[in-house]
């Protein structure tokens, strides 16, 4: 039975507070551990793939399948997710949208979809080419995710540094 001294949550408020506080409920727990363990499996896709894979090496077709898969899938969740929080970042009335979309950690989760977006729209050849190996880079923004995490989580950030890490010994040792 509904309480009449208990105001009802619009729909747009709960999606805020499942998708903004994982204390707010048990499924915005579950939440967060889900996009976590996916933020986690992106990034380590990303420093696993130049080593499995080396430039100059030629990739199989079920190779490519595999990261374009990987890369495909973990971009929809997080452009799906950065889209819902922009719809209902509003919602409780503290902040506006320009406030949100120039928000630091945003701006990364922005920043951390784009490489695949740009790719899409730029020829790989010539100069474009050099410039998809820069954009490659800005995937590396997904590993400040991880720092959102960390916030919540001891556990994260050891494991944010040692991909880090291992990141840098790639780009050290290999040429991109």
């Amino acid at each position: 039975m509904d309480d009449p001294e208990t105001p009802k949550l619009g729909v747009r408020v709960h999606l805020h507070m499942f998708l903004e506080d994982p204390s707010s409920s048990k499924a915005a727990e579950i939440q967060f551990v889900v996009m976590g363990t996916f933020i986690m499996l992106s990034v380590f896709s990303m420093v696993v793939e130049p080593l499995l894979s080396p430039p100059g090496t030629e990739m199989s077709d079920a190779e490519k399948m595999v990261w374009y898969g990987l890369e495909v899938f973990f971009t929809a969740v997080f452009t799906l997710e950065y889209v819902l929080r922009l719809l209902v970042c509003n919602a409780l009335g503290t902040q506006t949208i320009l406030k949100f979309v120039t928000q630091p950690a945003n701006i990364c989760d922005v920043l951390a979809v784009l490489p695949f977006y740009i790719t899409l729209l730029v020829p790989s050849d010539g100069d474009g080419f050099r410039l998809l190996r820069v954009v490659r880079l800005l995937r590396l923004t997904r590993i400040t995710r991880i720092a959102k995490l960390a916030k919540r989580n001891p556990l994260f950030g050891p494991i944010a540094m040692v991909m880090v890490v291992i990141w840098f010994i790639y780009l050290t040792t290999v040429q991109v």
